[in-house]
């Protein structure tokens, strides 16, 4: 092994041979020298001494200068020292890009780029993505398209579950949830059932047995979003003072506010009803309730 000395920054490299470009400055394998050797570059050369300042933080670094790239598919113009990644257009990459009057050169030598711009110009077809068949591990249900469907419409399990053909197996015997699905639509396993609870009515005290509340009290028409496991009832009771209220209705301590008469105008016939609600029908054309405007 020996070791190969930078004249610029003084990095030692070891090996059978320089470096391709110090780690450290840059600079190539011209500027490496033995030691005890001449330098390659003599320490007084003014691009080794401008080299030298730019490490130390004595002088900037000279810096790159602004080009332009074209894009060689659509045209596009990217302006700095480098391309871009990835054409913000038509997304090719960057390495494409060439420098004004270069990318008819490339479009000439390469074919797939000629094809693209083809496309992107309307001449010639955008390569469509192939159809495919994506079965579902769950049901088997199949769906033909380019990418599988973001639901099964028939076991409801998501699309990125779904497989090409002969991979749909593999995914069931891995996934053992999969395989808990199956044998539920199959009918050998029964699907996981909701506990049956006991739902009180805080106004009322009504108890609804069920896996989810009613939708609606049948004794007091209290929604079932108020219903409470029991224990919890008493906690809603004293927290909602509108529940507090129709408590005390119920129970004859406090009377119900009686809703004010109002008129109800048909729009239909103009037919007039006198009360806190429309009828359910106008008895003169019958039209429902939804036709008739409240007049103040």
């Amino acid at each position: 092994m020996k070791k190969w000395i930078c004249s610029v920054c003084g990095h030692v490299h070891e090996g059978v041979a320089p470096p391709e470009l110090c780690p450290v400055c840059k600079v190539t394998s011209s500027h490496f020298h033995l030691p005890g050797e001449e330098p390659a570059v003599h320490v007084d050369d003014p691009e080794v001494a401008k080299l030298r300042k730019v490490i130390e933080g004595v002088a900037p670094a000279t810096p790159k200068p602004v080009r332009k790239w074209i894009c060689p598919v659509c045209g596009y113009v990217h302006e700095g020292t480098t391309p871009p990644e990835l054409c913000p257009v038509c997304k090719v990459v960057g390495s494409q890009f060439r420098l004004p009057g270069e990318e008819l050169k490339i479009v000439q030598e390469d074919p797939e780029i000629t094809k693209l711009r083809k496309a992107i110009e309307g001449t010639g077809p955008v390569a469509a993505k192939p159809v495919r068949k994506w079965i579902c591990p769950v049901c088997g249900y199949v769906h033909e398209g380019t990418t599988p469907p973001e639901l099964c419409p028939v076991c409801k399990i998501v699309g990125s579950q779904f497989r090409l053909p002969g991979e749909e197996l593999k995914a069931a015997q891995e996934d053992p949830e999969i395989t808990k699905l199956r044998k539920a639509i199959e009918g050998t396993e029964p699907a996981a059932a909701k506990p049956v609870r006991k739902w009180i009515c805080p106004v009322c005290g009504y108890v609804h047995e069920g896996a989810t509340p009613p939708e609606l009290c049948p004794v007091c028409k209290i929604v079932g979003s108020q219903f409470r496991l029991p224990g919890e009832e008493l906690k809603a009771a004293q927290e909602d003072p509108e529940i507090t209220k129709l408590r005390k209705v119920i129970e004859g301590a406090e009377p119900m506010a009686a809703k004010p008469v109002r008129k109800w105008v048909c729009s239909v016939c103009g037919h007039v009803h006198e009360g806190s609600t429309p009828p359910e029908l106008c008895p003169i054309c019958k039209v429902t309730a939804s036709k008739f405007n409240a007049v103040d």
